[in-house]
């Protein structure tokens, strides 16, 4: 049975809570997203720009080669990065740098993508589009450190 909406954004948001607190980024504003980066342990390519590669530059990735230009980022787990697009707004690259971040720390998104690592359209459409849908609510969750924005 698959999760419900609800059911999903209480677990996404025990997830963003959980790493908060373990990265020490908790009541911290604005968000230290490179903390919580690098308590994730991933890293930002920084020398790689999304918006410039060439086709082929992501051999396992080649059926991604032709819309490179419209992903904005992308998380390879096998090499514990974040490549984005440098061209966007810093506000907008930490939007997405938690996004990405998101599908490597929320386990059950963790789990199945690398078992799908080398052919992504395995994953059905859905269910991909329901992970979308997490790692927005995580980045947004994230950033906002769910209710303490509000309640400042």
């Amino acid at each position: 049975m698959r999760p419900t909406a609800l059911d999903s954004a209480t677990e996404v948001e025990q997830v963003v809570r959980n790493l908060l607190r373990a990265s020490k980024a908790l009541d911290r504003f604005p968000t230290p997203v490179d903390t919580i980066i690098d308590y994730a342990d991933l890293a930002v390519a920084k020398n790689i720009d999304l918006d410039k590669v060439e086709a082929g530059f992501f051999p396992r990735l080649e059926f991604l080669s032709s819309a490179l230009k419209k992903v904005l980022g992308l998380v390879d787990f096998r090499q514990r990065t974040i490549y984005l697009d440098q061209t966007l707004p810093a506000t907008r690259q930490a939007f997405i740098k938690l996004h990405e971040v998101g599908h490597g720390v929320m386990p059950w998104q963790r789990q199945l993508r690398e078992g799908f690592a080398d052919d992504e359209f395995t994953l059905d459409p859905d269910l991909n589009e329901h992970f979308e849908c997490e790692a927005n609510h995580f980045a947004s969750a994230a950033l906002f450190q769910l209710d303490r924005f509000d309640d400042d």
